[in-house]
C-alpha cells in the first residue's frame, strides 16, 4: 500500500513568507506596538491619582527609554509613567512601608488587555496583507 501526497502551492507561500519577514520587521511592529498600547495609557491616565496631574501626565508609550537595554530601544515598546516628572509613579502603584498602594498600571492592564491584542492583529495584519498578493 503507497500513499501518495501533493502540496499546489507551496512556492507561492514560501514566496510570501519571505516577503513579509523582508517588510513587517521591527520598525513595522514598534510602530503597531505604539499604536497598540495606548489604550492602556488612556485608562492609567484616567485611574492614576489625580492630586496634581503630573503623574498623570506622565503617563506615556514610548520605544526609546534611558533605562532599558540599548538592544531594546526601537525594538521594543513601553507604556507608563516614563517621563521624569512621574518617577514616583512606581512608589504609587506598588505602594511602600508608609504608604498603601493605589494602582493604576495594572488594572489599566488588564482592563484593556483585549483591546491590545487586537489592535495589534489589526495593525499587524494590515501590514502583512500590504505585501501578500
Amino acid at each position: 500500500m503507497s500513499l501518495t501526497i501533493s502540496l499546489g502551492g507551496v512556492d507561492d507561500a514560501v514566496a510570501n513568507m519571505r516577503r513579509v519577514a523582508a517588510s513587517v520587521g521591527d520598525e513595522e511592529m514598534t510602530r503597531a506596538g505604539l499604536i497598540a498600547l495606548e489604550p492602556i495609557a488612556e485608562t492609567a491616565r484616567e485611574l492614576a491619582p489625580a492630586r496634581r496631574g503630573i503623574l498623570r501626565d506622565s503617563i506615556v508609550v514610548v520605544d526609546n527609554i534611558p533605562e532599558a537595554p540599548a538592544e531594546y530601544n526601537r525594538r521594543a515598546v513601553f507604556v507608563g509613567p516614563l517621563l521624569p516628572s512621574g518617577f514616583h509613579g512606581g512608589f504609587v502603584e506598588l505602594g511602600t512601608v508608609n504608604m498603601p498602594a493605589e494602582a493604576f498600571l495594572g488594572p489599566a492592564t488588564d482592563a484593556r488587555e483585549g483591546d491590545v491584542f487586537e489592535i495589534l492583529g489589526e495593525e499587524l495584519g494590515r501590514a502583512i496583507l500590504s505585501v501578500v498578493p
